[in-house]
């Protein structure tokens, strides 16, 4: 299944959903600007993944998941100085 979180200015994919290897995530962005993607796990340990310029359009990433434990964890996505917008998904064995 899919993940969908929607800001002000993007819209973000992350499948598959739960995920044992390569979690894509598919980013829609109305502008060029600033994102920051973090990881974060249920104690709240945060590790960051993203932290660029991203253009306008559409972004294809690939996230790794082999280095994390299983488990639920959330995407904190921060768009140009806007509020962060929470993905959650789940990390299978």
């Amino acid at each position: 299944s899919t993940a969908t979180a929607t800001g002000n200015s993007f819209s973000l994919r992350a499948y598959p959903n739960p995920v044992k290897g390569e979690l894509n995530l598919s980013i829609s962005n109305s502008a060029s600007q600033k994102m920051e993607i973090v990881v974060i796990n249920t104690l709240g340990q945060e590790s960051s993944f993203f932290n660029n310029k991203i253009e306008k359009g559409e972004t294809l990433m690939k996230f790794d998941t082999e280095t994390i434990s299983t488990g639920v964890y959330y995407l904190r996505i921060t768009v140009g100085e806007g509020k962060p917008e929470y993905l959650r998904f789940v990390k299978a064995r």
